[in-house]
């Protein structure tokens, strides 16, 4: 799929004579593989013709070995991540636009722990990132205010509701 072509016309030919220039790319780890190294978590774009849209993947290289434990070839894992490689940056720009803010901006999720903390936040309930983001909520602006203030409004967008809601500690 990821060549645009069927497996036929895959057997028995090299990755040097079905993507030539895909090769030069990652001859290097192949080789490193050869030589007996894991390289892992190798991210790589692509883009089969220049009418479509380039995929973003992610690869990795293995030793194949046999029985004798010499190796004998590359096993080779690749998975098109692009979706994901999208929406990582579109939280990357998100983050950037609320650590400008002076409002204070801290996101939670489904298990009440915040993923998302801007500087105001952090400022505010005196607390480094490290100290906040992957915490349950409580832990940072205490059971009591989770209980009777946050964790109603953070369940009433969960289920879908428009909240308009500001808080003064």
């Amino acid at each position: 799929e990821m060549h645009r072509a069927p497996i036929e016309e895959h057997l028995g030919r090299t990755l040097s004579e079905l993507r030539p220039t895909k090769f030069a790319q990652i001859a290097t780890y192949l080789e490193r593989a050869l030589a007996g190294e894991s390289v892992a978590n190798v991210e790589f774009t692509d883009q089969l013709d220049d009418a479509g849209p380039a995929r973003t993947y992610l690869g990795s290289y293995e030793p194949a070995r046999d029985e004798a434990n010499e190796i004998v070839g590359v096993s080779c894992a690749v998975v098109d991540f692009t979706e994901r490689k999208a929406a990582e940056l579109r939280l990357r720009q998100f983050e950037r636009v609320v650590e400008g803010l002076d409002e204070m901006i801290a996101v939670a999720d489904r298990q009440y722990r915040i993923v998302l903390a801007n500087r105001s936040f952090l400022d505010y309930v005196g607390k480094s990132a490290d100290q906040c983001i992957g915490r349950l909520v409580p832990e940072v602006v205490g059971q009591e205010a989770f209980e009777q203030i946050i964790g109603p409004k953070i369940d009433e967008c969960l289920a879908g509701k428009h909240v308009e809601y500001e808080m003064k500690w």
